[in-house]
């Protein structure tokens, strides 16, 4: 909550003030390394208040919880430092602010460290330390607290001396500096270490489908350290055209970056204006594009129906007994159906399924009597399938031999072809969004990726991240039309 960010300064003003009033006890030179400090704290302070005002007029809502971050580490840095103060005068002020600076990069994080970067950050405390080393002691020759180490100015007759009490205040304000400055940095330390580990892939359709299938290949160089540098995981949660995992996703997706899923679309937008469900486009943190996949009308190789319209003529000879399956309801596949239903004017079945593998696996029994699916899935089935016409404005590279339902007389456009990428939930750290966004493109672009698309017969269409939320708003607009008009 961004209130929570105007306390934040509010309170290390207060600590501001609390430490100024020492200084009116000072006088002469012992008054100016304080000074310096209170300075650039006051700074840091009115930094704060601009990038609160910032965020709030952004409306960007930064979350604050101690399960999370920055607050957890708050309440970290807050134990180090009161452990640090109690033990200022055993250690001494340099011993004890080289082991305060490596426990507040490693410990107070949100997120596990790899090995090279907790290497890097304990380089970067040394040096931190060397330079304070160098300017307090060696330049200004400030007296601060030796410890049992004796490390610390060796001079009896010091320029900007401070004493002993002002050597602790020092301290102080050193610390309250670092356990304050971590709010400042909340929106890009969560990416430092992103990803701490394997990510998982919601895949809302059954193993074997096109989306599965794609998605796993999208997946392939993940690992690879110019990419995520970790492997992701396919979890398949099919169910309800697609509703079951994203709602699981939206309730029990962790939001540490962690979780991912596969989007569909048109899916989830259709049903997210149909139905009531966990998620909508405002829900999801879109991170790139990786194809775009027509949904085709098939038939068995065996069926009476030879072309679109010896369907057509049956369908209007027998309304309602011509049955079509797909992979779900609101689907590219269901829509597809309306779209012919409202196009011939004649009434017909629409039989839902668990997935595209199901969907196809029916047509081919003899279930039901077509079927729309995807592309994809249809492309590697051709020996078993007629593939009579596809749902787009134009004929597909795959299938050039092929004709368009709008070809045939048919007005289908391409409302129902199926666009995937890969998405976070809302609520991941704003830092780790941009991070994955940069990533996920170019790994979609990786030349092993396209080829094991285009040998699987993958239809590959890739988009950046503000590609897609453009492309979100607009398939929003345009559903919302189509679907009012189909269901009259």
């Amino acid at each position: 909550m961004l209130y929570k960010e105007f306390i934040s300064a509010l309170v290390m003003t207060g600590i501001i003030t609390a430490f100024a009033i020492p200084m009116t006890q000072l006088s002469g030179e012992s008054q100016v390394v304080p000074l310096l400090l209170l300075i650039c704290m006051g700074i840091f302070n009115v930094g704060q208040y601009i990038l609160a005002g910032l965020r709030y007029a952004a409306k960007i809502d930064v979350k604050m919880t101690m399960r999370g971050y920055p607050l957890r580490r708050v309440a970290v840095l807050f134990v180090l430092t009161v452990l640090y103060l109690l033990f200022l005068e055993t250690l001494g002020f340099y011993i004890g602010a080289l082991l305060y600076f490596i426990a507040a990069s490693l410990i107070a994080q949100p997120m596990k460290i790899p090995p090279k970067l907790a290497a890097t950050r304990v380089a970067v405390c040394f040096v931190c330390i060397a330079f304070l080393y160098f300017l307090f002691t060696v330049l200004l020759a400030v007296q601060s607290p030796k410890g049992i180490f004796g490390i610390g100015p060796p001079f009896t007759d010091t320029r900007f001396t401070s004493g002993g009490p002002m050597g602790r205040l020092l301290a102080t304000l050193f610390c309250a500096a670092m356990l304050f400055g971590a709010t400042s940095a909340q929106a890009a330390s969560p990416a430092d270490a992103y990803p701490s580990g394997p990510i998982s892939l919601v895949v809302c359709y059954t193993p074997g489908g096109a989306t599965d299938l794609q998605a796993r290949l999208s997946a392939l160089v993940a690992q690879d350290p110019k990419y995520f540098g970790q492997p992701i995981v396919i979890l398949n949660k099919p169910g309800a055209g697609g509703m079951t995992g994203w709602n699981w996703l939206m309730e029990r997706g962790s939001k540490d970056g962690l979780t991912m899923t596969a989007y569909n679309m048109p899916h989830f937008i259709a049903q997210s204006i149909v139905h009531k469900t966990k998620f909508s486009v405002d829900t999801f943190e879109p991170l790139g594009n990786w194809g775009a996949d027509p949904a085709v009308l098939i038939v068995p190789k065996d069926s009476k129906f030879k072309n679109v319209a010896d369907l057509v003529a049956f369908a209007k000879e027998n309304p309602g007994k011509v049955t079509i399956n797909g992979a779900g309801l609101y689907v590219g596949h269901h829509i597809a159906t309306l779209q012919l239903q409202k196009a011939t004017g004649v009434k017909m079945s629409y039989i839902p399924e668990k997935g595209g593998t199901e969907a196809i696996q029916n047509v081919l029994g003899g279930k039901v009597m077509a079927g729309f699916n995807n592309l994809a899935d249809v492309y590697r089935s051709q020996d078993r399938l007629t593939i009579l016409a596809i749902a787009d404005v134009k004929r597909h590279e795959y299938l050039p031999d092929v004709p368009t339902l709008q070809e045939l007389g048919y007005n289908v456009d391409d409302a129902s072809v199926n666009f995937r990428g890969y998405a976070l939930p809302k609520g991941v750290d704003p830092s780790i969004v941009d991070k994955a966004a940069k990533i996920v493109p170019v790994m979609f672009h990786d030349p092993e990726v396209v080829k094991r698309m285009k040998d699987s017969g993958s239809p590959m269409l890739i988009m950046d991240r503000a590609q897609v939320l453009e492309m979100f708003q607009k398939k929003q607009e345009t559903l919302k039309a189509l679907l009012s008009d189909l269901r009259k």
